[in-house]
């Protein structure tokens, strides 16, 4: 839970929140002190174009949910670890936090004062408001969901279908409920702002966790197959994969786990080896993972890469858990087949030194 991949992961989504209430909740206050409604509309726009950059810089490393009930709507689709979750909405509400402290120390106290220090108030009755955060989100969720998780979207313009949603769902129903769509959103104004605004902060969190489930659980219905789903972001579940093998052996009183016996094509804990086909059905899906990856041009010495050093450099990062094996696989600009030759060149050398002794 705590790996050093996963603190990444945990980063990127404090950072992203914090640009996405920053620059979207300070434009919110700014211009509609200046420009009233209009001025609020603008806001909306910002909050799009703050999610699209975030979204684009950092979605390879954490999948850029920057949303407590997007993140609970990928772990309902099973396309996120749950264990994971409650980390990242923490991460996230930090930074959301932190975004409004920075706001409330930069800004006139006028200024926010007079927008309620950014927050989301519904302007047309609570079951209205959340009848309407549900709805939006649910279509939110359902980019979202096509974005990070089918492998046939076109991952250049993902980010912009995020951003031009929200954007979307604000210039329609801002007006009416604030259009948040967003827990971490609603919940860190509305602590400075109190009142009215606090009390109401609930129905920000119900109405977009119900909208983002029922998308789930929506696209997934409709998606037409497994082979085209992917894990969101893509090698999450490889690390857990290592983790659960590590927890295996100590249960049942093994040595503690060595590079030499977390080989998928090693003996396993019942003393036989894995299937031929399972051990198939996993290549393909590695492969699959491999494919999405964007690829940077290839500029790679060969006769570096078939240095031993650095394969073997490269099998203790992936059975050591340190590296996903998609990751490995874009670091060296090889296909998870060769890798896997690695790694048995790699187990049978381990293997000689060990009968030596």
């Amino acid at each position: 839970m705590f790996s050093q991949v996963m603190l990444r992961r945990y980063l990127v989504e404090a950072l992203g929140t914090f640009a996405f209430v920053f620059f979207g909740v300070g434009t919110f206050v700014v211009a509609g002190s200046q420009f009233g409604r209009a001025g609020q509309m603008l806001a909306y726009v910002v909050f799009g174009l703050t999610l699209a950059s975030m979204a684009f810089a950092f979605n390879y490393i954490s999948s850029a949910a920057f949303n407590p009930a997007i993140t609970l709507g990928l772990a309902v689709a099973r396309r996120f670890p749950w264990r994971y979750v409650l980390p990242y909405w923490v991460m996230q509400c930090t930074g959301a936090l932190l975004a409004s402290s920075f706001l409330l120390i930069l800004l006139p106290r006028q200024s926010l004062l007079a927008a309620s220090y950014g927050a989301t108030l519904p302007r047309v009755g609570i079951a209205p408001a959340l009848f309407l955060e549900a709805v939006m989100t649910f279509f939110y969720m359902l980019v979202s969901m096509s974005t990070a998780t089918d492998k046939r979207f076109n991952r250049a313009i993902g980010e912009l279908a995020r951003g031009f949603t929200l954007m979307l769902a604000g210039l329609f129903a801002g007006s009416f409920t604030g259009a948040s769509l967003n827990p971490a959103r609603s919940l860190a104004p509305s602590l400075f702002a109190g009142g009215y605004a606090l009390m109401t902060v609930w129905v920000y969190f119900l109405g977009p966790c119900l909208g983002a489930v029922l998308a789930a659980w929506a696209y997934e219905a409709i998606r037409g197959g497994e082979e085209y789903a992917l894990e969101a972001p893509v090698g999450i579940f490889e690390g857990l994969r290592v983790q659960k093998q590590q927890m295996q052996r100590e249960q049942q009183g093994l040595p503690e786990q060595s590079a030499v016996n977390v080989d998928k094509t090693d003996v396993s804990l019942q003393g036989k080896e894995r299937p031929p086909a399972r051990e198939h059905t996993w290549l393909k899906k590695t492969q699959l993972i491999y494919e999405r990856q964007p690829m940077r041009e290839v500029r790679v010495v060969r006769h570096r890469i078939q240095s031993p050093q650095i394969k073997a450099r490269a099998v203790r990062d992936v059975l050591g858990g340190r590296k996903t094996l998609a990751q490995v696989c874009r670091e060296y600009h090889v296909e998870p087949k060769v890798f896997m030759h690695w790694k048995k060149e790699f187990l049978a050398q381990a293997h000689r030194q060990k009968a030596m002794k």
